[in-house]
């Protein structure tokens, strides 16, 4: 989809002002409040490790090590230190955004315009601070593993669109390196999360334009992760011996703690969570519940509008999301609900589902029969699997964590808003 004139100059205005007000509103509340607050448990935890980074805690999560660094950088200045993580995070919401955007001009007839470019990264921007809806503003392991979730799949998109550029084989190298640094550093924080990660990497390689040589690149890639693991362990761990030691203890101490966690029982209560999506927000109402039902409306009844509306429809989708992320925060401020006992971030992501749902079934409900079909177009085949990476990695971050996959999941919001974003940009082929 794209918009080659807007007919109507005040739209672009609207649109483009409407995106800019809610990211700069999120922005100046987080900003503001930086130098605010302090949690005795979880962010003490944070701040003790960082504060002792050279001491080989008896754990399975090793991300003090370079925690530690950035304290270091800015001279143990808390504020600072919660500004690098806040910065660090938009700025791989951002790589995250351009990325998908490059592979969707490479491999799909869409073009995405200025405007929609704005929105797109004004959405990413908005939508990755929800991840401090608990206000927990440190840089923790739970950051550093949403950072590599975005930088995970940023990376593995300029990989497979390297394949169009000359010199590929340079470039491959140099995206297998960071990649292989980034699932590294990921299995060093949570390795439940790193695995799926890594799975999702596996399957773009095979399943992309990089398929003829899946095995030379996969082995490039254990290489990389072998060589920066050994690093790793030489330079942190006083060697890869003590590294797995502590590693194995950790992981028996944390098992008598609070007990062995079967697959099957983490699955079963994530489709439960699921399940009652749709209860859980009319029972916790918020007002960015009815910015959903608009924008459901407006995608099922699609249509009924002319074709000049149908161009601007992907970009409508965008704004509401952005003004139903600035309300969702707002309703955080204004009730003071700013912990994560109240459940309120949990609203918030899985507002974020919602949207997504709300758009997919919209866009089946208002295609006309004669389009559906169960043969996709390329373009299709490429957005459905942006969609699945998404949800799949914002499943990821949250998986092995006791707080429940769905719940722990409201973290990485920005990835649930951006397979919205995504899916709200493919109804425009269900028309034809």
């Amino acid at each position: 989809m794209t918009i080659k004139k807007i007919a109507f100059p005040y739209w672009q205005s609207i649109l483009t002002f409407s995106a800019l007000l809610a990211t700069l509103s999120v922005y100046v509340l987080m900003l503001l409040n930086l130098d605010r607050g302090l949690d005795v448990t979880d962010e003490g935890l944070y701040l003790v490790s960082v504060n002792h980074s050279e001491i080989d805690f008896l754990t399975t999560s090793h991300f003090h090590h370079y925690t530690g660094i950035v304290w270091a950088m800015v001279n143990q200045n808390i504020s600072l230190f919660r500004a690098f993580g806040v910065v660090s995070l938009a700025l791989s919401a951002i790589f995250l955004v351009t990325s998908t955007i490059k592979y969707i001009q490479c491999f799909t007839t869409v073009k995405v315009s200025r405007l929609e470019r704005a929105l797109w990264l004004s959405a990413a921007c908005s939508s990755a601070l929800v991840y401090y809806y608990a206000w927990l503003p440190s840089p923790s392991y739970n950051w550093l593993i949403l950072v590599c979730c975005l930088c995970s799949i940023g990376i593995t998109l300029q990989l497979v669109c390297a394949t169009k550029r000359k010199g590929a084989y340079k470039y491959e190298l140099f995206f297998l390196f960071l990649l292989g640094l980034v699932l590294t550093i990921a299995f060093i924080t949570k390795p439940t999360t790193a695995v799926i990660l890594g799975a999702n990497v596996f399957l773009w390689i095979y399943f992309s334009t990089l398929r003829k040589d899946c095995w030379r690149i996969l082995l490039h890639l254990a290489l990389f992760v072998s060589v920066i693991m050994l690093s790793h362990a030489y330079f942190f761990e006083n060697g890869l011996f003590s590294f797995i030691t502590n590693m194995h203890k950790a992981t028996e101490y944390a098992n008598k703690l609070s007990g062995s966690i079967k697959l099957i029982t983490v699955l079963a209560n994530a489709a439960k969570d699921i399940i009652h999506i749709p209860i859980f927000l009319f029972e916790n109402l918020s007002h960015s519940i009815y910015v959903i039902l608009v924008l459901g409306l407006i995608n099922i009844f699609h249509n009924f509008f002319t074709t000049r509306f149908d161009r601007y429809l992907g970009c409508l989708n965008l704004a509401l999301l952005l003004w139903a992320t600035m309300i969702a925060w707002w309703d955080l401020n204004t009730l003071h609900h700013w912990q994560g006992g109240r459940y309120e971030g949990t609203k918030v992501a899985l507002g974020g589902v919602s949207i997504l749902s709300v758009i997919c079934l919209s866009a089946l409900v208002s295609a006309p029969r004669k389009a559906i079909s169960f043969k996709l177009s390329s373009t299709s085949k490429h957005f459905i699997a942006l969609i699945a990476s998404f949800a799949l990695c914002s499943l990821a971050y949250g998986f092995g964590s006791s707080n429940g996959l769905m719940r722990q999941s409201s973290g990485a919001y920005v990835l649930w808003g951006l397979a919205a974003v995504l899916a709200s940009y493919s109804l425009e082929s269900n028309k034809k």
